[in-house]
């Protein structure tokens, strides 16, 4: 699992007792935080309490279907990874799931090294996305700052009352960068010091 301040929590939605046992204890080993349950019903139960960063969920299960869950998931979890499983070995399956917004499909029965190695990449690929959205919200907000100087330059140019002079501090903190110290070209230490020297001797 990758290094954070805290364990990944992973929900396991299945019916089948031995493979939702056997995948609890394999994310528990492997060092996420997983509880699991029965139904889909269940489990949109538990989501409306909880928060999780990725759900496993066979889909066939009681209550709801997988695609209902996952179209539930997307609603109140949108940055929580979704991972399909079904015994079906069927291609158009795996691609619907995956054109719905699942992260993964996987067969079973679960070759449990497998899990996690799609985990692991399903929720790094989540990390990024929420990363990307960070940044593009602190761009926008810059992007606003800017465009809010631009408007108290226009205000001061027309001789108007300082009202945006806050504005401009804010603008000045986001994007003035500080300057690099300049060092001495070789050469040029030795007048430095004498001048320093000389400006002592005269004070």
């Amino acid at each position: 699992m990758s290094s954070t301040c805290r364990k990944s929590r992973v929900l396991v939605v299945d019916d089948d007792e031995s493979s939702r046992l056997l995948l609890n204890a394999k994310l528990k080993s492997a060092g996420y935080e997983s509880c699991h349950c029965t139904s889909g019903s269940d489990a949109l139960e538990i989501l409306s309490r909880h928060q999780f960063d990725a759900i496993i969920s066979d889909l066939y299960v009681s209550g709801v279907t997988g695609f209902d869950l996952l179209e539930a998931t997307g609603r109140c979890l949108p940055h929580a990874a979704f991972l399909m499983a079904t015994g079906v070995n069927d291609i158009s399956v795996g691609i619907a799931a995956m054109n719905k917004g699942a992260a993964d499909y996987l067969l079973k029965p679960f070759q449990l090294d497998a899990v996690i190695v799609s985990l692991e990449r399903a929720l790094g690929i989540k990390q990024l996305e929420a990363e990307l959205e960070n940044y593009q919200k602190h761009l926008d907000d810059t992007q606003m700052s800017g465009r809010n100087f631009s408007a108290c330059m226009r205000m001061s140019a027309a001789g108007g009352t300082p009202v945006l002079l806050p504005i401009v501090a804010t603008h000045l903190k986001l994007v003035r960068k500080p300057r690099p110290a300049r060092v001495p070209a070789q050469g040029e230490i030795a007048p430095v010091l004498a001048q320093s020297w000389q400006n002592w001797q005269l004070n």
